[in-house]
């Protein structure tokens, strides 16, 4: 072989490796994300969702108690890492300290445990669009016993 057909043999091989290491890189953080991010689908019902890691507790009576309040129009539990991710959308007529104080409740059906593993993440929005209020966020640190707004 000549050494320009070696080059070309050689470029070739390594654009072969060169894409087999993309292709598995790619693969290999899939996998880690997959791998780490487990998150299992518990119970889907009228429009809520409950998403709970392996590692937590059921939120079961978090989700009860977001279901039965007659102040909330729709809500979503997810459970991301080492947080749990809160959303609910309040009546028109609910106001800003009444959809605080509903995000506030919730701790009371969390369990001690939990709150101590897991830090809590709130978005409430409103049915009202002319309210200026909101959307409202809010956030509960491990190391806090109260929602930073």
């Amino acid at each position: 072989m000549n050494y320009k057909t070696k080059a070309a043999l050689i470029s070739i091989i390594c654009a072969i490796l060169m894409i087999g290491l993309f292709v598995g890189i790619i693969f290999g953080v899939k996998y880690f994300i997959d791998h780490f991010d487990k998150i299992t689908i518990i119970e889907k019902e009228r429009g809520i969702e409950i998403k709970i890691n392996d590692s937590t507790e059921n939120l079961y009576d978090l989700e009860d108690y977001l279901k039965t309040n007659s102040a909330i129009s729709s809500k979503s539990i997810n459970v991301k890492e080492k947080i749990i991710y809160i959303t609910f959308n309040v009546k028109e007529d609910i106001n800003e300290k009444a959809a605080k104080k509903v995000a506030e409740n919730t701790i009371n059906y969390i369990s001690s445990n939990t709150l101590d593993k897991f830090d809590i993440s709130y978005v409430i929005t409103s049915n009202n669009i002319n309210d200026i209020n909101f959307p409202i966020i809010g956030y509960k640190s491990t190391s806090n016993d109260y929602i930073s707004w």
